[in-house]
């Protein structure tokens, strides 16, 4: 959990290696209803896990903007300073989705058929109703 934004994040930041922003959705899903694992998680109850916002991804980036992209000491595995799925569409083009640099935090649009990672969240962030 993180204690700044009040989210939980997965502790394998790569669950399921690159794969396309629908196939995300799918998986995501089947996690939530129990037919899907993440490699060093598992759950029999249902969950709310949710693809992340760009702004929630862009709080796990350190300000320092060098590779890899989390401050020293963090607790997550698995974790890659490429490009992961935002749930935000693109608002001019519904083919493509929003993905963040885990890198340097900067935020690019790609088609949802591309392929980047997925690190699945769940919880409210702070200060949000």
């Amino acid at each position: 959990m993180d204690r700044m934004t009040g989210l939980v994040w997965i502790k394998n930041a790569n669950c399921w290696g690159a794969i396309s922003w629908d196939q995300a959705q799918t998986k995501i899903t089947a996690l939530n209803q129990g037919h899907q694992t993440c490699p060093g998680y598992s759950s029999t109850t249902i969950q709310d896990w949710r693809l992340p916002s760009i702004q929630e991804l862009q709080t796990l980036v350190t300000s320092t903007g060098t590779p890899p992209g989390l401050p020293p000491g963090h607790p997550f595995t698995g974790f890659a300073s490429g490009f992961y799925w935002a749930s935000d569409p693109s608002p001019d083009f519904h083919e493509n989705g929003w993905d963040v640099s885990m890198a340097d935090g900067t935020v690019y649009h790609d088609f949802k058929s591309s392929t980047h990672l997925v690190w699945p969240v769940r919880g409210t962030p702070s200060g949000t109703k």
